[in-house]
């Protein structure tokens, strides 16, 4: 009976002994997979290291440690979208002042530093009393105003800046596109235009004129003038027809053709 005591106690021995040298290969296997992370993050035992260059854990074999070149540039209409300027022949989503377009920010003069604008106002005057904003005050200066006045037209503080563009709002002004635009929506790079368009544009301050469009290869001048109806140009700036404003039995046949014939879109240039 002891003999089997003794067999059975030997027996369970052998089996915990077992156990245990399992559960240490585990553990060991365990501590070999993912967790031999290095001072920056990254896994050796997955073929990781850190790249300086690209501030960032990559495997060698996969893609190369160099930073990537920003594209080589003579002004900042070379430069693609998310590029704020041209610096030393180099686009940068800096601008000239440091300040990042994309991000919203601006440069302040009166601050010496970049802002957001509808986040803090571009000027050093103080607060009305009550904490009221200065637009519609009268002033001399902008910083006669209080908050949330952009400029002193007039006379008086307006939200508008000299371009009607609003600051508090986010909004520039374009001169490439002229017209206000908020830079981390829309980069203010002129956009490739087409002769008819770069002649279209010419009409757009005209007197009497009240929109222009293109359409095909035909410019239509839109009359402010009751019944002034529209009037054609070719990409040279002559003019084809006039088309006033009458019944449509009473349109000549080419001013029918030009304004329900054609199955060009119009775009609306202004």
């Amino acid at each position: 009976m002891k003999e089997y005591l003794l067999v059975g106690i030997l027996f369970g021995m052998i089996l915990l002994a077992g156990c245990a040298q399992t559960q240490t290969q585990t553990q060991q296997q365990g501590q070999m997979v993912g967790n031999d992370r290095d001072a920056h993050g990254c896994i050796p035992s997955a073929g990781y290291s850190w790249c300086e260059a690209k501030q960032k854990c990559y495997r060698p074999w996969e893609e190369n440690c160099t930073a990537q070149a920003a594209p080589e540039c003579t002004t900042v209409a070379d430069c693609g979208v998310g590029a704020a300027s041209c610096i030393n022949g180099t686009c940068s989503q800096y601008d000239a002042h440091g300040c990042v377009p994309d991000g919203g920010y601006t440069w302040c003069e009166a601050k010496q530093k970049c802002i957001r604008p509808w986040e803090e106002n571009c000027t050093t005057a103080q607060p009305l009393p009550g904490g009221t904003t200065g637009t519609g005050k009268e002033c001399t200066t902008v910083a006669d105003c209080g908050l949330g006045a952009a400029s002193c037209v007039n006379g008086t503080c307006s939200q508008y800046d000299a371009h009607g563009c609003v600051p508090d709002g986010g909004y520039t002004w374009c001169e490439a596109k002229q017209k206000c635009i908020r830079p981390w929506e829309e980069n203010c790079t002129a956009t490739t235009q087409s002769p008819l368009e770069t002649k279209a544009k010419t009409y757009c301050n005209k007197q009497y004129v009240a929109k222009v469009y293109t359409c095909g290869q035909y410019i239509r001048t839109v009359s402010e003038l009751i019944g002034g109806g529209s009037t054609f140009y070719d990409v040279n700036g002559t003019e084809i027809t006039t088309c006033p404003v009458v019944a449509l039995d009473y349109m000549s046949p080419q001013c029918r053709q030009l304004l329900l014939g054609d199955n060009c879109v119009e775009k609306e240039i202004c």
